[in-house]
């Protein structure tokens, strides 16, 4: 699998194609055929070495002389009236999905200044919660709290009420980026707890 995962991705020429939202792999799409020149001429044009590529890892219906991979159905934008209530794995696997081309999606929107030329940066959680019509802020400190294990600096605090995230400074670029996706976690499964604060 492994073998054909590689030469997928080469021909795709997309080092992500088949990652699935748990870090194991999707179905490799069968019929997916490799970019043509056409593909690649347009790619060059458009300055977006991503054109055509569709949630799944295949091509959309407009690629130059590409056939249609199999399409997954994505709600519309207003994902969060869809992710009320506690929800079963897949589930939540499907509501990852459904914000990860959502991103895809509204990339120009919400990257006015340019879109992230690497693919994994587009899946930022600070993105998707601006998206999802909260505000988004890095504060230098949230306080700390006292917990069985002692002190405890706070890394994020949601506040549903005014729909805000705020995440500490404090830790290092991945700390905060998990937190980040925690607090969208929380944000989407957690309907009715309107404010909260986590630790690293």
């Amino acid at each position: 699998m492994k073998r054909k995962t590689t030469e997928s991705r080469q021909r795709l020429e997309n080092p992500y194609a088949h990652l699935n939202g748990v870090g194991g792999f999707d179905a490799l799409p069968a019929l997916a055929p490799a970019p043509d020149d056409r593909v690649r001429t347009s790619r060059d044009a458009q300055q977006n070495p991503y054109a055509y590529l569709n949630g799944i890892g295949g091509f959309d219906e407009g690629a130059p002389n590409q056939q249609r991979a199999a399409q997954q159905q994505v709600g519309g934008s207003d994902l969060s009236a869809q992710a009320s209530g506690d929800r079963r794995y897949a589930s939540i696997q499907d509501l990852a999905r459904e914000i990860q081309v959502a991103l895809w999606k509204q990339k120009s929107q919400l990257w006015p200044g340019g879109v992230p030329s690497d693919p994994v940066e587009l899946l930022d959680p600070a993105k998707a919660l601006q998206m999802l019509g909260f505000q988004f802020d890095l504060a230098e400190s949230l306080g700390q709290y006292r917990s069985q294990d002692g002190l405890v600096e706070v890394a994020g605090i949601i506040d549903r009420g005014r729909q805000r995230v705020d995440i500490s400074r404090r830790f290092p670029y991945n700390t905060r980026r998990f937190t980040a996706a925690h607090e969208l976690g929380h944000m989407l499964l957690h309907k009715d707890m309107r404010m909260h604060r986590d630790r690293p």
